[in-house]
C-alpha cells in the first residue's frame, strides 16, 4: 500500500522529531566516549611484542672483536623501548659498549645507545627507552647488534643467551657465526594503531546514519498500522509504569522480608564472601595479581548479579501464576522487573567494592565511568540468560536443578579469583567464549589499570548481551502464549 502526501508528511515530522534528539544524544554520548577512552582508542600495547629472558649460558665477553648481533621480524607498529640480557662474572666491570638497532630491510640505523659496563647487573634486563617511537618497522628484520667501544678482558659483560628452538623467531649470530638453537635474551615493546581510533570519525558517521534510517523504516511501519515491537514495548512499559513500580518494589521487599539486617545484606553479602575467598585464594594468587582484593571484589560482584538475575527470572512466571490467570499485562513485564529489582541491590553491592577501592589507595580516574557500559551489556546479557530460563521453567520443571549445575560450571570457568595465566594456551579459547569473562575485565581494567579497554572489548561485551536478548527475547515470545497450560 502506497502512502499519499498527508501520511507521508506526518511521517517526516514525528520522524524528523525523533531524528533530532535521538541524534543529538548519540552524537554527545560519541563524544564523552571519545575523551574517556582517551590513547586507548587509538593505540594499545603491541600484539608483536618479543620477550626472552631465560637465559641459561653466557656468550664470549664483549671485547676486541667479539659481538652479538639478534635478528627478529618486526610486528610492532611503533617501537618505544627494548632490552638486553647480560651476565658480569660477579664483577663490577667498567667498560663501554653499544647497542644498536639496525634495520637489516632498509640498512637503517633506528637507535644507538653508548653503555657504560658498570650501570649493567648480573641478569638483570638493561632497558633501553626511545626518545621518539621508531615507525615504519612492520614486517622488516631488525637486529640488535652488540660490539665493544673500549673493552678489556676481565672488565666487560657477556651477553646471555636461552634455548630457542623455532626458527620464525629469529637468529642470533655471535662473531657473525650462527648459534643453532638460541636466542638472546632480549625484549621489543612497542604500540599498535587500533583501526577503530584511526576510523572513528567514519564509524560515528555510519552510526548515525543507521539510527535515521532505524527510525524511518519504524516510523512508516507504524504509520501503515504494522507492529513495531520496540515501540510496543516501550509504550507498554509506559502503559505498565505504576505496576512495574509495584512489582519491583514487592520483589525487593520479599527478598529481605523477616531479615534482622535487611537490605544491609546487600552490602555485607559480597564483602565477607570477598574476605573468606581472599584468606583461601591469596596466598596461590595474590604475587600474580595486583590488587587481589579488588581484582577479587569485581568478580564476585559481577557474578553474583548474573546469578540472581538468572534465579529470579527463571521464577517470574510461575511466581506470578495467580496474577497472570487473573489480569493481562504483557509477561515480558515480569521477568524484566525481577531483573530491575536485582539491579537495586548491584548498585548497593558497588558501595564495598568503592570502599575497598579507598582504602587501597587506588588513584580516581576517568575511566571509572566507563564502568557504566559493562554494567548496561551485564544487565542485557542476565536478563537475555534469565528469559530463557524462565520459559524453559514453565515447561520442564528440572530445569532449576540443571541450572545450579551450570551456574556452578560457569563460576568457575570465569576467572574470579584466578589468574587467566594459569590456564593452559591450548584451552584458553573456552574462556574468551565466555561472556562474563569480557564484562569481569572490562570493569578490573577500567578501576585497576585506571585506563579504558581496548575498543575490541567493548564490541565483545556488546554482541555478547544483545545475542543473549535477541535469543531470550525469541524464546520467550514464541512461547508466551502457551505459558497459561502449563503454569
Amino acid at each position: 500500500m502506497s502512502l499519499d502526501k498527508k501520511q507521508k508528511s506526518s511521517i517526516f515530522k514525528i520522524s524528523s522529531k525523533y531524528i533530532v534528539s535521538i541524534l543529538a544524544a548519540y552524537l554527545v554520548l560519541c563524544g564523552v566516549l571519545y575523551f574517556l577512552m582517551g590513547s586507548r582508542l587509538h593505540t594499545r600495547a603491541s600484539k608483536g611484542n618479543l620477550n626472552f629472558a631465560n637465559g641459561i649460558i653466557y656468550g664470549a665477553e664483549i671485547r676486541d672483536e667479539h659481538s652479538v648481533e639478534q635478528k627478529f621480524v618486526s610486528k610492532i607498529d611503533r617501537i618505544t623501548d627494548y632490552s638486553v640480557t647480560f651476565g658480569t662474572y660477579g664483577r663490577k666491570n667498567d667498560s663501554k659498549i653499544r647497542i644498536e638497532l639496525y634495520d637489516t630491510t632498509t640498512s637503517a640505523l633506528l637507535h644507538y645507545i653508548e653503555v657504560n659496563t658498570a650501570d649493567i647487573y648480573d641478569g638483570v634486563p638493561y632497558h633501553i627507552s626511545v626518545k621518539e617511537p621508531i615507525s615504519n618497522t612492520f614486517g622488516h628484520v631488525l637486529s640488535i647488534k652488540i660490539t665493544p667501544i673500549d673493552a678489556t678482558s676481565g672488565g666487560s659483560v657477556a651477553p646471555l643467551f636461552g634455548e630457542n628452538s623455532n626458527d620464525k623467531i629469529g637468529r642470533v649470530y655471535q662473531d657473525s657465526q650462527l648459534m643453532e638453537n638460541y636466542s638472546l635474551c632480549y625484549s621489543i615493546n612497542g604500540i599498535d594503531k587500533v583501526w577503530t581510533g584511526l576510523h572513528y570519525k567514519e564509524l560515528v558517521a555510519f552510526g548515525a546514519v543507521i539510527i535515521i534510517l532505524t527510525i524511518l523504516i519504524l516510523c512508516s511501519r507504524y504509520q501503515k498500522g504494522k507492529k513495531v515491537m520496540i515501540l510496543d514495548a516501550v509504550a507498554s512499559l509506559k502503559k505498565y509504569k505504576f505496576l512495574i513500580k509495584q512489582l519491583i518494589s514487592r520483589d525487593f521487599k520479599t527478598k529481605y522480608k523477616r531479615s534482622v539486617l535487611g537490605v544491609l545484606w546487600s552490602f555485607l553479602n559480597p564483602f565477607l564472601t570477598m574476605t573468606v575467598q581472599y584468606f583461601i585464594f591469596s596466598t596461590l594468587f595474590k604475587s600474580d595479581i595486583p590488587h587481589y582484593h579488588i581484582y577479587l571484589l569485581i568478580g564476585i560482584i559481577v557474578f553474583n548479579f548474573f546469578s540472581e538475575v538468572c534465579n529470579m527470572c527463571m521464577m517470574a512466571i510461575l511466581g506470578n501464576a495467580s496474577l497472570i490467570t487473573k489480569v493481562y499485562i504483557p509477561k515480558y513485564i515480569y521477568p524484566f522487573t525481577r531483573a530491575l529489582s536485582s539491579s537495586i541491590n548491584f548498585l548497593i553491592s558497588l558501595i564495598p567494592l568503592f570502599i575497598m577501592i579507598i582504602l587501597s589507595g587506588l588513584p580516581f580516574s576517568k575511566s571509572y565511568l566507563l564502568i557504566v557500559f559493562p554494567i548496561i551489556c551485564l544487565f542485557f546479557f542476565s536478563l537475555g540468560v534469565g528469559m530463557t530460563l524462565c520459559t524453559s521453567m514453565v515447561f520442564f520443571r528440572d530445569t532449576q536443578f540443571l541450572w545450579n549445575v551450570l551456574n556452578m560450571i560457569w563460576m568457575y570457568a570465569t576467572p574470579l579469583f584466578y589468574p587467566i595465566t594459569i590456564i593452559p594456551e591450548s584451552i584458553r579459547f573456552v574462556l574468551y567464549l565466555n561472556p562474563l569473562y569480557y564484562i569481569v575485565t572490562f570493569m578490573r581494567t577500567c578501576i585497576i589499570d585506571g585506563v579504558s579497554p581496548e575498543p575490541m572489548m567493548y564490541v565483545c561485551c556488546a554482541v555478547f548481551s544483545l545475542i543473549s536478548l535477541a535469543i531470550g527475547t525469541f524464546v520467550f515470545k514464541k512461547n508466551q502464549d502457551k505459558f497459561i497450560f502449563n503454569i
